[in-house]
């Protein structure tokens, strides 16, 4: 059963890196499906690319941080707040090093 990631990347050079490590480069061993959204739109309107039509998670994971210092970026009050939910029913979420 494929599991998908949504990859939140803060500058446009990370875009589909994950994707192309996951699926092109094959170490998501075609089990991991990769889709990408700036820091900047994810921030802007989180439910849309958390939740399908129907209100049901998208992703399996999430992925934030993958630029030196996030980009200088950070969540916004109203993506953190998507996010509670998200975490509360089990969903993942992975941070790298340069967001904390």
């Amino acid at each position: 059963m494929a599991k998908y990631l949504l990859q939140v990347y803060p500058v446009a050079e990370t875009k589909n890196q994950l994707k192309t490590w996951m699926e092109t480069n094959g170490y998501g061993k075609g089990i991991i499906k990769v889709n990408s959204v700036s820091l900047s739109d994810f921030n802007a309107n989180p439910n849309t690319y958390l939740k399908d039509s129907s209100g049901n998670w998208k992703y399996d994971v999430l992925y934030f941080g993958t630029w030196d210092d996030n980009g200088g970026k950070d969540l916004s009050q109203t993506s953190f707040n998507a996010l509670i939910p998200y975490i509360n029913d089990g969903r993942g979420v992975i941070l790298g090093h340069d967001t904390l």
